[in-house]
């Protein structure tokens, strides 16, 4: 290591930029002098109901150095399962039948969800040429994870990471952002964030993965309902938690993030802006002081004539982000499944039911009006009309310098929605001749029915050089042998499914 220490420190600093924590921390163990130089870049913290994340954050915000270097803290409000709902069986003769957790297994003393969980991860990693390792036993599995539970209940009970996030917001002098999301532990084997939690885990630990909101079952006919707020908020306990003590405690967080991870699945309940309660008007309190919002909502059951998207009609929404005047940054995904608020008979072009549309005024305040200051602006996952769709991005002021509209469905069904959508924003809106330094980048990525369930395309490139440099059609009908001007994304590269990107770019997040 003596020749690292001879360097001069500027390029000694470019090459430790390029490291992770982890080969961080073994260069400091080498010698007195790269113990000094090699610093840890330790800006964010994660919490969740489980000791070790706990203890980790007040570690270091009881740190006099790097308490000064946190700008984050992620709350991982994935709690691990302890059972499984009832399981519904269809027999062949139309009867349903109901087993629960004590029916009969291979393994004595292991539950059958754990089993089904455990033999499936076990199908999927000998699908991949890179895992030939044994699995741990199903026992030593169980074991481990029984041990995960009752940590997690004992936290639950003290409300010891609510005390450990309080800590935080005293101790963290430059925090500014707090993260809030279902998914840190990813999918098996790829994690979205390696919290401590996570790195303590022994290898090829086999364990169900739980995201804790609720999903929709995207191949049954019918979407989970959103209940009440007030009857099932708990299970968006991390959200509850972080509202309450941010419009509590003086702090400078300034961004919010609802994280998902471009999973399609999940999000807030949209039915917290059904009518007011605690944590809206929290959210509300907060919302003025916010320079970046990233919210992504679930709106599961939002389409039935029982609803109507009553939670997105009840002006809340809209309310309580007029109030967020100092905006830079805002987006807005609804995760939603728009094929079942059609009836499933219809054609896969038949246009959607007037119903179902949403005006964007109903939801958005006058964008040039409350949001003066706005950098970025981004819609996801909403069923729109170009039209309207068209007025709002006319109203954006000219500070904005990205714009995403990603994952939409249009009300008439055009197979050329997206493209005319993009010649209207060219030529209507002028974009195509502002000056380079002045144009919005675009961001589109969409996801098409025939592809995996966690991947998408992403047609960032494709759409900015056919607004601003007259290339092609990103939309054109895609024939046989056709690559596409897109790439396949697997947001957790997951390893099923060839198709994984390679991009290295991918955003997946990891702490060393």
């Amino acid at each position: 290591m003596g020749a690292l220490t001879l360097l001069p420190v500027e390029l000694l600093d470019l090459i430790l930029s390029y490291l992770p924590n982890r080969d961080i921390k073994s260069l400091r163990l080498t010698c007195l002098t790269l113990s000094r130089l090699a610093q840890l870049r330790l800006n964010r913290v994660f919490l969740s109901a489980n000791p070790l994340n706990i203890k980790v954050l007040r570690e270091i915000a009881d740190h006099e150095t790097f308490r000064h270097n946190v700008v984050e803290i992620i709350w991982d409000d994935a709690r691990l399962i302890e059972h499984a709902p009832e399981r519904v069986l269809e027999l062949l003769d139309g009867e349903n039948w109901a087993q629960w957790g004590d029916d009969p297994n291979s393994y004595e003393g292991i539950p059958w969800w754990f089993e089904e969980s455990y033999e499936e991860n076990v199908k999927n990693r000998r699908s991949q040429e890179t895992f030939q390792e044994a699995d741990p036993s199903i026992h030593v599995s169980w074991e481990f994870y029984q041990q995960l539970i009752q940590q997690q209940k004992t936290v639950l009970e003290s409300d010891d990471d609510v005390k450990a996030f309080r800590y935080g917001l005293q101790r963290f002098p430059r925090l500014r952002r707090v993260t809030v999301t279902p998914i840190a532990h990813g999918v098996l084997d790829m994690p979205l964030y390696e919290t401590p939690m996570i790195r303590s885990f022994p290898p090829k630990f086999n364990y169900p993965i739980s995201y804790t909101w609720p999903p929709y079952e995207s191949n049954s006919q019918s979407s989970y309902t959103l209940q009440p707020w007030t009857q099932e908020k708990m299970k968006w306990r991390g959200f509850c938690v972080v509202i309450d003590e941010l419009s509590k405690i003086s702090n400078n967080v300034s961004e919010f993030v609802i994280d998902t991870h471009t999973l399609h699945l999940t999000g807030l309940s949209c039915r917290v802006f059904d009518q007011p309660c605690e944590e809206y008007t929290n959210l509300v309190s907060l919302l003025p002081g916010f320079s970046h919002i990233d919210l992504t909502l679930s709106a599961d059951g939002q389409s039935s004539r029982a609803h109507r998207w009553s939670s997105f009609r009840s002006g809340l929404l809209k309310s309580a982000l007029s109030a967020a005047s100092d905006l830079k940054h805002f987006s807005l995904q609804i995760n939603v499944n728009h094929e079942k608020s059609r009836h499933f008979n219809m054609p896969a072009d038949h246009p959607f039911d007037p119903e179902h549309f949403i005006p964007l005024d109903t939801i958005l305040p006058k964008i040039s009006e409350k949001w003066k200051k706005l950098q970025h602006f981004g819609l996801s996952g909403f069923l729109v009309r170009g039209d309207d769709l068209l007025s709002v991005l006319a109203d954006l002021p000219a500070s904005v310098r990205s714009v995403e509209l990603s994952h939409l469905d249009f009300m008439d069904r055009d197979p050329n929605a997206y493209r005319d959508l993009l010649v209207n924003i060219r030529d209507k809106l002028g974009w195509g001749q502002r000056a380079e330094h002045e144009r919005p980048v675009l961001t589109v990525h969409h996801k098409w029915n025939d592809i995996y369930n966690m991947h998408y395309y992403c047609y960032d490139k494709a759409v900015n050089d056919f607004v601003y440099h007259g290339g092609l059609d990103p939309f054109r009908r895609r024939t046989m042998g056709d690559q596409g001007l897109y790439r396949l994304i697997n947001p957790f590269r997951a390893y099923y499914g060839s198709e994984a990107t390679s991009d290295t770019s991918m955003p997946l997040e990891i702490l060393e």
